[in-house]
């Protein structure tokens, strides 16, 4: 079995969500590789939002900003939709 990795990815909400304002979603994930923590961190983001299964087509609309090894909260960008 392969060892998990932290990364810590921080993902831009689709202007449809947010009403064309900048909104970002951070999260630490843990994942085998890179393109495990993006799907990871967009399908948390997904959920976060109220995502349906219904919708799952557009899970892929929270675009990639950054994705980095190790866990990193000081990149956390923190919008109104966060405590």
């Amino acid at each position: 079995m392969k060892k998990l990795n932290t990364y810590s990815v921080l993902l831009k909400r689709p202007d449809y969500i947010t009403d064309g304002d900048d909104a970002y979603f951070y999260t630490v994930a843990e994942a085998i590789d890179v393109a495990g923590a993006v799907d990871s961190a967009r399908a948390e983001a997904f959920a976060a939002d109220g995502g349906t299964d219904d919708d799952m087509d557009s899970i892929t609309d929270y675009a990639l900003v950054l994705v980095i090894a190790g866990d990193h909260p000081d990149i956390h960008f923190q919008d109104e939709r966060e405590g």
